[in-house]
């Protein structure tokens, strides 16, 4: 994830490197506290004050005719 993770800025998802053919990618934004909750799609966020305090991680899916993967980002460090 790239960006500070700071209520109004812009945090930018990485996909990561991926291997196979005709890949179709989805990347979902987890808000963590005790546990990780869905928030938001795409492949920005913009912190919001709910999430002040809360560490944000990104789950990637690739999908292809053969399947679906997927990948999770490590929590950034919580939300200011």
């Amino acid at each position: 994830i790239d960006g500070r993770p700071r209520v109004g800025a812009r945090l930018v998802a990485k996909r990561g490197r991926w291997q196979g053919t005709s890949l179709r990618y989805t990347v979902t934004w987890q808000r963590c506290r005790a546990g990780c909750v869905e928030i938001a799609t795409g492949a920005a966020y913009r912190a919001r004050a709910r999430d002040r305090g809360a560490r944000l991680r990104v789950e990637v899916f690739a999908r292809n005719a053969l399947g679906t993967a997927a990948a999770l980002s490590r929590r950034t460090p919580p939300v200011r």
